[in-house]
Order: C-alpha cells, then structure tokens, then sequence
C-alpha cells in the first residue's frame, strides 16, 4: 500500500506535499479527508509520509478513509492553481487517422477552479480549457452542456502512484511527476506490463469539424452493414457480409466468384492476427469488444502505425474508455 506523502497545511491553506514541510508535529497540517492532525514522519530508511497523529484527543469519530489518489488529486489541483504547475502539452487532435491539430505546448498557465466536475481551467485567447485528473473509482466526467469554443481534457494520475510503487521516483518529487504528466502530451507510461495513456481528450470543437462528422457517420453506416465476428480468443475475426449476388460474367459463363441468391458471402479478414503485445487483460477486452478494437487497430495502422502498435494503442484505447464509462 502506497503511504499518504500529502496534508492539508494550515499555513499555507492548500493541500502540500511532505517534502516542504518541517518533520514531526511541526508541520502544522491536518488530514484532507477526517481532518485530524497529521505528523510529517521523515526518517532516513522508510519513504517520507504523514500519518494520524496519536494524541487520543484529535483522533476522529469515525475511521479515516483517506485514500492516495484523492489526496494527489486534490494537492495536484491545488498546486496548480497556486502556480506551481504552469506549463502543458496538449495531445494532438486525430479523428479516424487524420490529425487535425499537433499537440500544442502552452507556457505561464493560470490555472483556476474548474466548471462541473472538472478540477481546473484556463482560458487560452477566445477558447477554454478545462482538465479532470482521473483515476479508478472516481465518478465519471461531467461535460457541462454550453460546449462552445471549449475543450475538455483528461489526465490519468495513475502513473505517479506506480512510479511509487516499483520505486522508480529517481529522487523527483510528486510535483515534479505531476509536471510530466501535464506536459506528456498524452503520451503512454509503462510500468511493467501496465500501460497508462497519460491524456486524452474527452471533447474537442474539431469533433464537430464537417470532416470528421461525415467520416463518423459513414462508418456508422458501415458498420451497420457489416458484423463482425469474433473466432475465439486470441484468434482471428471473421466479417460477415450480407447477402449480395455477383453479375455473370460478360461470356455468360458465371464467375468463380458468383453467389446464387440467399447465399451469404463470408470473407475473413485479420483484425489482428493473436492480439500481438497485448496482455492476457487487454485481449479480455479487445475480444468483448471486437468491433470496435478492430475499427480502431485500423484507424491506427491507417496513421502509419504496424500492427502490432497498432494493437496496443487500440486496447489502451478501450481501457481508458471503458475504465471512464464505468466511474
């Protein structure tokens, strides 16, 4: 289990992280969660952490159920807005294998308290942006209805409690993890055999663009026509086209190829071959999901990826959103 490095400090009013404070009592802090005195315990073997101070009388209530990704996002939110986190890179835009816009770096950020659900925003020329950091068992994104001329990201800060935990912090405290995060442009964290897509974006105007529009409703209406089939795990999927019927051929003999009618044409096609490079988890779901794994393999190999990247981007893909829908 990952020890707490955060506490609220009634000095400075805002969720601080341990490395700034004095060690033992004098940290002056409080828990964020049951509010009962905290003690900066900062030893020379153990990983520096606070922890509930002892004295029966600021014991609370009721259990402390404080947890380390509600306490980082609420010190990441707050360190934000207090400026220490000034600099992000957006992920590109791309819809169905065409980009749309590069990922952009933006420098001086002035953060704020966030609309919705959302933890922080800032407003870039005529546009906003709005960030949520989330993480497993928070609730789910909440676009606010007025969308216009704003973007919504989302930021997963997962990797700074697995970078704790395989100990591969290389000495950089949790601010400075959280700066990678911000300016990773979406990029993939491993950790093991885990992989965390660092961004993504929720909503962005281009989804609106007339492009990708018709593009999204083109393929709607191809997928429609045409169901896929999984073969088995781990196996080959098989598309199965409605019924059609080929014209003879111009001799009058009748092609190899023709179907007489009521026969339906059934063509096999790879997507992909054995999930290559994904985990025993990742091909779970790209097998209960393997309609859409496939439209998306193809997108990515469609931006130049090989297959096997392709698959991989495709499964982080899905996670994320089935991990989003589920919160």
């Amino acid at each position: 289990m990952v020890k707490i490095p955060f506490a609220y400090s009634l000095t400075l009013d805002r969720v601080v992280e341990i490395s700034t404070v004095p060690p033992g009592r004098r940290c002056d802090c409080l828990c964020p969660s049951c509010g009962q005195a905290m003690v900066a315990k900062k030893g020379s073997v153990n990983q520096w952490h606070f922890s509930h101070d002892s004295i029966p009388s600021s014991r609370p209530t009721e259990e402390c159920e404080i947890s380390f990704l509600v306490s980082c996002r609420q010190f990441i939110t707050d360190a934000a807005i207090a400026g220490d986190i000034p600099d992000i890179v957006t992920p590109p835009v791309e819809y169905f294998g065409k980009s749309y816009r590069h990922s952009r770096a933006l420098t001086g950020v002035q953060w704020q308290e966030g609309v919705s659900n959302f933890d922080i925003s800032t407003t870039i020329g005529a546009f906003q942006l709005h960030v949520y950091l989330s993480y497993p068992g928070r609730e789910s994104p909440v676009l606010p209805e007025n969308r216009h001329k704003a973007a919504f990201l989302e930021i997963d800060i997962q990797p700074i409690q697995k970078a704790i935990e395989h100990q591969s912090r290389d000495g950089r405290n949790v601010i400075g993890q959280a700066r990678d995060l911000f300016t990773s442009g979406g990029s993939l964290f491993f950790f093991g055999l885990e992989r965390y897509l660092a961004g993504r974006w929720i909503y962005h105007p281009f989804e609106c663009h007339p492009d990708v529009v018709a593009e999204r409703n083109r393929r709607k209406e191809q997928a429609a026509d045409l169901r896929l089939m999984p073969a088995g795990p781990g196996k080959d999927f098989r598309r199965e086209h409605p019924m059609t019927t080929k014209t003879p051929a111009p001799t009058g003999e009748v092609s190899e190829e023709a179907v007489e009618p009521g026969r339906a044409l059934k063509r096999e096609t790879r997507y992909p071959k054995g999930y290559k490079g994904l985990t025993e988890a990742e091909k779970k779901l790209a097998h209960e999901h393997a309609h859409e794994f496939g439209l998306l393999v193809e997108k990515y190999q469609e931006s130049g990826l090989d297959e096997q990247k392709a698959c991989v981007k495709a499964a982080v893909e899905l996670m994320v959103k089935e991990r989003t829908a589920r919160y």
